[in-house]
């Protein structure tokens, strides 16, 4: 039993300071034209895990991560089954573009992914389908902003 409260003990507190949120669902709106279906992750632990684990994204959906204060924001493609492109956006303005990131082979370690957005300032990281911002023409400057 003793083994057993101090998970529990953990995971009280993490609710208690909203630190094991449930994902948010919005619009998000790009370049004033493309709309898509977005899931907002604020949490630690979704940031953590991200799309990871997922089989696939539906078209027009994404994951849209939110920070506190501009900084350099990290990713990699631990557990990912698909391509993605990872946009980092400032100020609602997009910055960064990293276009059809692959999945990591198998045979990879954690310490040996490649690790993605390195000297890159940002508030929000939006992940969707790969291919989507070449398809809509996507570049550092676009607008992005929720709808609702």
């Amino acid at each position: 039993m003793k083994r057993l409260r101090f998970p529990l003990l953990l995971l009280f507190l993490l609710f208690l300071t909203g630190n094991l949120s449930a994902s948010t669902f919005k619009r998000l709106l790009i370049k004033e034209s493309h709309k898509i279906k977005i899931e907002i992750v604020e949490s630690a632990a979704e940031k953590t895990l991200g799309l990871g684990k997922r089989d696939f994204l539906e078209k027009d959906t994404g994951m849209l991560f939110l920070y506190l204060q501009p900084a350099e924001q990290l990713f990699w493609m631990k557990n990912m089954n698909f391509e993605i492109d990872i946009i980092w956006i400032l100020k609602d303005r997009v910055v960064h573009i990293e276009k059809n990131v692959p999945p990591p082979s198998l045979m990879l370690n954690d310490e040996d992914l490649k690790i993605y957005g390195r000297g890159i300032s940002a508030d929000k990281v939006l992940e969707v389908r790969g291919g989507l911002s070449e398809q809509i023409k996507l570049k550092p400057g676009d607008p992005i902003r929720l709808l609702d």
